[in-house]
């Protein structure tokens, strides 16, 4: 006889949710802590940690009977990165590295909104991106920016009132795609070996091209040197699912 495969008891295996007539009522919006990253972070699709993290947005289910069951959705606020493509459409006065201090002081980047999967479609992502543009708007800072692979099919960003900015792609990433394209390649083709090698010399230059595509960036460069299935298979996600940018801009209180 064969024995029965015990229940999966994790987290992604949590029993429905039964929907609130008015999630809205339902939700409470607070300040929380990085342990609340941490219990929704495997329902995010990027598994490295967001960078320093100012503050994190909890939203709680009011009606939840149990407390390891009340988490809703989380929200992490960052400081922002140096470099931005998307900047210099959106802010061309902080486009470039010389403009650390500006940047620090007037932008923050939403760096993770992960939204528990029961809770999903329910507008939860949506208030916790308004509580952050309020947060920053009562700090004096004016300025929120947001990366997402999934904004077009999940419009959270904008309907928060952020506007989605189209950026030429970064220079890694085009002398990549222009080498794939020589060789009459697309990117997903990068996860099939038999294709990458169909003979040696393509095989090569592949190699060639995206070490020097992950050596090129602070983000990717620790990985540079793994074998090169790995290597492919993290330059054909850059390539397919390429995040859009969100940005944001309001009238910022005297946060004195």
């Amino acid at each position: 006889m064969t024995r029965p495969t015990p229940p999966d008891t994790s987290a992604r295996a949590r029993p429905a949710r039964r929907r609130p007539r008015n999630p809205a009522r339902a939700l409470r919006l607070r300040e929380g802590t990085l342990d609340s990253y941490h219990d929704l972070a495997p329902f995010h699709y990027i598994a490295n940690p967001p960078g320093p993290v100012e503050l994190v947005l909890v939203a709680e289910d009011r009606t939840g009977a149990r407390r390891d069951d009340r988490l809703a959705g989380v929200l992490t606020l960052s400081r922002p990165v140096l470099n931005g493509p998307w900047r210099a459409v959106a802010w061309p006065d902080l486009a470039g590295p010389d403009h650390a201090r500006d940047l620090n002081a007037s932008l923050r980047t939403i760096s993770r909104l992960i939204v528990e999967p029961r809770w999903r479609g329910m507008g939860v992502g949506t208030a916790l991106v308004r509580a952050a543009l309020r947060w920053c708007t009562g700090r004096g800072i004016g300025r929120v920016e947001a990366l997402a692979s999934m904004g077009p099919v999940s419009p959270v960003f904008e309907r928060a009132g952020m506007r989605r900015v189209t950026f030429p792609c970064a220079r890694r990433e085009a002398r990549l795609r222009a080498t794939l394209a020589r060789l009459d390649l697309m990117p997903w083709d990068l996860i099939d070996a038999r294709r990458v090698w169909r003979d040696r010399a393509t095989g090569e230059t592949v190699e060639r091209a995206v070490r020097r595509w992950a050596n090129d960036s602070r983000a990717t460069r620790a990985g540079a040197s793994d074998p090169l299935g790995a290597v492919c298979v993290r330059a054909a996600r850059a390539l397919c699912g390429r995040a859009g940018a969100y940005v944001w801009e309001g009238r910022a209180r005297d946060a004195g």
